[in-house]
């Protein structure tokens, strides 16, 4: 069944919140498929001495802003929808690596033909360390 109410995006705003970094990605439609239009980025600011996100949130912001030379914003939100001067967004997406590592136990209980490969798989896929 499909929505008839669906709205058609023109402009989406990314924005990926990082342990180290965050950034935020501006994307417009272009042709039936969404095409990069401007990058920020700035420090994380979840850590001290900020301890706040939306402090680096609404610096990305005003940097796309700066870039793109458009307004995103209205006072402490995104704008949207998309007006026809360009100004706002249709879309928003956020994705986010600041929690803590997942810490994983592998416990083995006795060895079959079955469990040994399962279990090296295991082993080799919880060894490797991601930054």
């Amino acid at each position: 069944m499909t929505d008839t109410n669906q709205q058609h995006l023109e402009s989406l705003l990314v924005a990926d919140f990082g342990r180290g970094s965050s950034r935020a990605y501006l994307l417009e439609d272009v042709g039936g498929s969404f095409r990069f239009v401007a990058k920020a980025e700035h420090r994380t600011t979840a850590d001290l001495p900020y301890e706040d996100i939306s402090q680096g949130w609404r610096t990305l912001v005003r940097q796309l802003e700066w870039i793109c030379g458009r307004n995103l914003a209205d006072r402490d939100k995104i704008a949207m929808p998309q007006v026809t001067s360009g100004d706002g967004v249709d879309g928003f997406l956020i994705t986010s690596s600041l929690g803590e590592p997942i810490r994983i136990a592998i416990l083995e209980a006795g060895q079959t033909p079955v469990t040994q490969p399962v279990m090296d798989s295991l082993r080799r896929v919880n060894a490797r360390t991601f930054f």
